[in-house]
């Protein structure tokens, strides 16, 4: 899996959670701000395994 598609699939995932939440502020929904460090770990964590280095 190359970088690329990681991030592609990360980005994928916060459309998703995003679409959700449209009718509420999503940046300030602890649902939505868990959901998102979620995909984030899931990110990273891909990244390590593959040999990339997450930011």
């Amino acid at each position: 899996m190359t970088k690329e598609e990681i991030y592609e699939q990360y980005w994928k995932k916060l459309v998703a959670i995003r679409r959700m939440y449209t009718g509420v502020r999503p940046d300030s929904d602890t649902l939505y701000l868990m959901y998102k460090q979620h995909a984030e770990k899931q990110r990273d964590k891909l990244l390590q395994k593959y040999g990339y280095e997450p930011f």
